[in-house]
């Protein structure tokens, strides 16, 4: 802005102590008005030649879609404008799954009614596996002295509710003694939670800092 005199009203020169047109002093408070004048014109010329500065010779400029003088932004030709590259995961090496921890990749887990054996102890034989022969009462003779037909002299047959284990199998794992793991459903291995199973992961692109764009 022009600084005017105020007796004639001509303007005043930048930096005159006196009016050139009547001779009038130019009054102090007008020549600090000028000074911070030009004050805010430095410090505005030097703001935007830092700017400039920065543009042509930060080296992130590129990355960070800063650009120089003269330049434009073009697709990152690494991650093709996706601003991110999938990477094999190093939790599953790349197969999506990993051991379950349940089951340490067994598939298996302890049967929880026979806690593993397979079976309780048979409550009719007493986990012998046998019983006493009805026919000899268990002396191996019938009554006429001669060798039992019915457990051929043995006294004791098998028992009939273990088949002579001993044993009553457990009719929720069938004998095993194992069911399949509740975690994985007996495959031994669940989802990888770090690439939620798809063996890749994202990783923000290095080239254009996950921008997708590149200076030309």
């Amino acid at each position: 802005m022009k600084t005017f005199c105020t007796k004639c009203g001509n303007p005043i020169e930048p930096d005159s102590l006196y009016c050139t047109h009547c001779g009038e002093k130019v009054p102090e408070n007008l020549l600090v008005k000028n000074n911070h004048r030009q004050k805010y014109y430095i410090v505005g010329a030097i703001c935007v030649i830092a700017i400039i500065l920065f543009c042509v010779c930060c080296p992130g400029s590129k990355k960070h879609g800063i650009l120089s003088i003269g330049s434009t932004m073009v697709e990152c030709t690494e991650c093709d404008g996706e601003g991110y590259v999938m990477q094999t995961c190093d939790e599953c090496d790349g197969d999506g799954q990993v051991y379950c921890d349940d089951c340490d990749g067994t598939g298996h887990e302890e049967c929880s009614w026979c806690y593993g054996r397979g079976g309780k102890e048979c409550i009719s034989c007493f986990g012998t596996g046998r019983e006493n022969c009805l026919s000899c009462s268990g002396n191996g003779y019938d009554f006429n002295g001669d060798q039992c037909y019915m457990c051929w002299g043995k006294g004791y047959k098998d028992c009939i509710m273990c088949n002579g284990s001993g044993v009553d199998r457990c009719n929720y794992c069938m004998g095993n003694g194992y069911e399949d793991c509740s975690n994985c459903d007996g495959t031994g291995t669940v989802e990888c939670t770090e690439c939620d199973g798809e063996g890749e992961r994202r990783v923000e692109c290095s080239e254009c800092d996950g921008t997708g764009q590149v200076e030309e």
